[in-house]
């Protein structure tokens, strides 16, 4: 995220730019008709955002495409990932 670009605005961007899968998958989550669930797309988590984050069920769906296989990315996710995890497990996903 540029300096310039708010977190709304990311949020907004990364729905623009999103791929056929998340357009897919956020057809199923979204208005609860997964389960009755509430989910949110690109919701913010710290310095990273979460594709679909269902809040009261604390529970996180990411959707990582052919990028993330490269050598460096894997090591951005796998930090992404742990902050993530902790994030969950600390109590720290508020509505």
């Amino acid at each position: 995220m540029s300096e310039d670009e708010s977190s709304r605005d990311r949020g907004r961007r990364l729905r623009t730019e999103s791929t056929d899968q998340e357009r897919e998958l956020w057809r199923i989550l979204r208005a609860k008709r997964f389960g009755g669930f509430k989910f949110r797309r690109n919701h913010p988590m710290g310095p990273y955002f979460a594709d679909f984050c269902g809040v009261k069920q604390r529970l996180i769906i990411e959707l990582d495409g052919s990028q993330h296989g490269e050598p460096e990315q894997g090591r951005k996710d796998a930090i992404r990932t742990n902050f993530l995890i902790a994030g969950l497990s600390n109590n720290t996903v508020q509505e």
